[in-house]
């Protein structure tokens, strides 16, 4: 006993400290559990027990290298009754086996981003609990998936904000639009199976509610013929140019960001509108283009978490920074239905790792949704309750619904609400033409271009004396490292991750930024 106490002490003492005895207590008996871990290469166990998850995952754990098998256990005593059975002491000498808290996980995540992992429970520890755990351990993976993989990006969403700024002269501010709708009613469009409900009233809603759909809404509503007054699109990776090739609205007014995946711009003719994001979801290279532009209208998405930045919630975002009042949510379901996610129309494709892991299934209030819709409905709510000057409405009860945004049957909506008309279409199209970007936006932009290369040349040559590479004053290059305005762009891009990982020498940071800055500078030259 004392011996495992000693393993347990050396391997996890987090947990070993938390231990209020040493002393047996009487045995428990053993539960039936079958586990299927599919392709997981990690599984979080909930509930150390009597070792059933070590028995009956054995052949499993030793059929690869890089598998691994987590206890997490938040009952001390268990762990004292476990540090007492037989095989004890050969399940923490197992290099592979882990013995933590549910709160302690948060180093296997950060090591591990990209692993497939499953999580299951002793049956005496199903339940409420078990869920809640789960549900915040399915949302940490998710960030830290979204933090490994905006490091390692990094280049490539600068390659694409390089290469979208070829639209920049050619569009409009999106961002001088603040409140042009003032009163005007709105409706956001999602995807959801419940869009198909609300497709008669938005319809007869063309002149009595601004329509904005984004992202996956897009293709759903023109399987209808709706045109929406705006679009709207963000994502940086290829599966928003394959939903965006199933619009057929080539004329349709386009909101982009600047990390957007360029090819989407071949799928409509515009006009586009460029959308500046608030400080938290741009990146410094996008302010300071806005800086150089002199784009100093208020961001949108200013009240948004950079977790759930998607084209949903931009859209909600936007009709609120428009102005526009009541805001209404048409097939925002945030839930699945008999499996289906999507309205008809819109095209399901073979999803990326970060969206893999966001969809991942849980129940939710009795609701089959994902770990990301938790965290939107919960962002939406936020959003909601931080501006009780607008009226927010869903027009449906179905899926997983939004704690401060209540739900207005449709027949209600338009008796109550949607009441006037207006001639959008042509307000749309008066308010662009009123706000396009500075005449001088194409030579500022090539300013700027020329200016960042020649500071990443000469940031280059000091990481390079910083991390051993070349001979130098490590501390005179230090210092003139700091005065490089591209340097801090980089350093503030790579941060958040870096301060992630452990056991990470200076030297070794500097040869992180090091390549970091040699994938840009190959951007620009």
């Amino acid at each position: 006993m004392l011996e495992t106490y000693a393993l347990l002490m050396e391997r996890f003492p987090a947990i070993a400290f938390l231990l209020p005895h040493l002393q047996k207590r009487e045995e428990r008996k053993k539960e039936e559990i079958a586990i299927d871990p599919g392709t997981a290469q990690i599984i979080y166990f909930y509930g150390i027990g009597s070792l059933e998850a070590y028995f009956s995952l054995m052949d499993w754990l030793e059929k690869e290298a890089t598998r691994q098998l987590i206890f997490v256990e938040d009952d001390p005593d268990e762990i004292v009754a476990f540090l007492h059975l037989p095989a004890a002491k050969k399940a923490l000498q197992h290099p592979r086996i882990f013995v933590t808290g549910p709160d302690q996980v948060d180093a296997w995540i950060n090591e591990s981003p990209l692993a497939r992992i499953a999580t299951f429970a002793l049956p005496s520890k199903e339940g409420d609990k078990y869920e809640r755990w789960k549900e915040a351990l399915l949302k940490k993976i998710f960030i830290s998936y979204g933090v490994f993989a905006e490091f390692h990006q990094s280049h490539i969403l600068f390659s694409q904000l390089l290469e979208n700024l070829n639209h920049l002269p050619h569009s409009f501010h999106a961002n001088a639009l603040k409140g042009a709708f003032a009163g005007v009613p709105a409706m956001i469009a999602g995807a959801g199976p419940s869009l198909s409900s609300a497709i008669p009233l938005i319809q007869r809603a063309e002149k009595k509610a601004l329509l904005i759909g984004g992202g996956s809404a897009l293709p759903a509503l023109t399987h209808w013929g709706i045109v929406p007054h705006f679009g709207l699109v963000c994502d940086p990776n290829e599966e928003e140019l394959l939903r965006l090739k199933n619009v057929a609205a080539f004329e349709m007014p386009l909101l982009y960001t600047p990390r957007l995946f360029p090819a989407v711009f071949n799928t409509c003719s515009g006009p586009f509108g460029y959308l500046g994001l608030s400080g938290t979801c741009a990146t410094p290279w996008q302010l300071c283009i806005e800086e150089l532009l002199g784009l100093a209208t208020p961001p949108v998405g200013e009240d948004l978490s950079e977790i759930v930045l998607s084209s949903t919630a931009l859209s909600l975002a936007w009709a609120q920074f428009l102005g526009c009042n009541p805001i209404f949510l048409a097939g925002i379901d945030l839930a699945y239905r008999k499996d289906c996610r999507y309205a008809p129309g819109v095209a399901t494709t073979h999803l990326p790792s970060a969206e893999i892991l966001g969809d991942r299934k849980i129940v939710k209030n009795g609701v089959s949704t994902a770990v990301r819709w938790v965290s939107e409905s919960l962002c939406f709510s936020r959003f909601a309750k931080d501006h009780p000057e607008t009226l927010f409405f869903t027009l449906t009860q179905e899926g997983l619904g939004f704690s401060d945004i209540p739900h207005c049957p449709i027949e209600e909506a338009e008796e109550k609400y949607l009441t006037q008309e207006w001639p959008l279409k042509e307000r749309v199209i008066q308010e662009i033409l009123r706000h396009p970007m500075p005449a001088a936006t194409e030579r500022l932009l090539l300013d700027a271009r020329k200016s960042w290369e020649k500071s990443l040349t000469r940031s280059l040559r000091l990481l390079e004396v910083l991390s051993g590479e070349r001979g130098g004053i490590a501390p005179l290059a230090e210092e003139e490292l700091e005065n490089e305005p591209v340097f801090t762009f980089l350093r503030q891009e790579a941060g958040l991750w870096l301060d992630r990982q452990n056991g990470i020498n200076e030297k070794e940071r500097w040869a992180i930024l090091l390549e970091r800055a040699r994938k840009h500078h190959r951007c620009l030259v």
